[in-house]
C-alpha cells in the first residue's frame, strides 16, 4: 500500500498472535484493533513523519479509506515499515478473508516434522507451502545475520592491514630521513646491532 507517499506492507491480521506487539508509542485509552485504526512499525512513522493521532489513507478493494494511527510499534522484519490492519476492517472495506500464514502452538509431545509434513500433505500439492518449527526459524535467522555481519570481519581484516603498513611506511619514511644520520654513525665506528637497535 500507499502511505503518505511511500510504499509500505500491508499486513491485515486476525486473533492473538500479533497480541503482543511491542509499543512505542500509543493513544492512550484506545483500542488500535477499533474499527477505523491501525497500529503502524516505527520504521514506517519515521519515514512518513507520522504520530499516534495521525491520519492515513490506504487503497482497499472498495476504495480509498481513512484510518487513524492509533500506535507505533516495534518492528525489524520491514525497512519500509507495515500497516496492520485488523481483518474485521479489511473484510468491511471490500476485502477477501484469505489467511498469507498463520501462527500453530502444538501440544507437547506432537512431533514438529512431522506435524509440518501433515499440514503440507493437507495443502494437496498446491502452490508451495512454507512451514517453519520456531527453533528452524531461529535457526535460520541466525545464520542471515551471520551472513550479513561477515563483512565487518573482513573490514577489520583490511583496517589491521591498512594500519600495519601505515605504521611501517611510517617508520621506512623516517629511517630513510635518516639515511645521513645513519652513515656517520657507521663512519664513526657503529656496530650492526647498535645500528639496528
Amino acid at each position: 500500500v500507499e502511505v503518505s507517499g511511500r510504499a509500505a506492507m500491508l499486513g491485515v491480521i486476525s486473533g492473538e498472535a500479533r497480541g503482543n506487539l511491542e509499543f512505542l508509542e500509543r493513544l492512550p485509552g484506545v483500542d488500535w484493533e477499533a474499527p477505523g485504526n491501525v497500529a503502524i512499525s516505527e520504521s514506517l512513522a519515521a519515514r512518513a513523519r507520522l504520530s499516534p493521532g495521525d491520519s492515513i489513507k490506504l487503497d482497499l478493494p472498495d476504495g480509498r479509506s481513512g484510518f487513524q494511527v492509533a500506535g507505533i510499534y516495534r518492528d525489524y522484519t520491514r525497512d519500509i515499515g507495515t500497516v496492520l490492519l485488523p481483518l474485521s476492517s479489511y473484510l468491511a472495506a471490500g476485502g477477501e478473508n484469505r489467511p498469507h500464514s498463520a501462527a500453530v502452538f502444538l501440544d507437547s509431545g506432537t512431533v514438529p516434522a512431522a506435524f509440518a509434513e501433515e499440514v503440507r500433505a493437507m495443502a494437496g500439492g498446491g502452490p508451495p507451502l512454507s512451514v517453519y518449527a520456531n527453533h528452524e526459524l531461529k535457526s535460520r535467522i541466525g545464520e542471515i545475520f551471520d551472513q550479513t555481519f561477515a563483512i565487518t570481519g573482513v573490514l577489520r581484516l583490511v583496517a589491521i592491514v591498512v594500519a600495519v603498513s601505515g605504521v611501517l611506511l611510517s617508520l621506512g619514511i623516517l629511517i630513510g630521513e635518516r639515511t645521513r644520520e645513519i652513515g656517520t654513525l657507521r663512519a664513526i665506528g657503529a656496530s650492526g646491532g647498535q645500528m639496528f637497535r
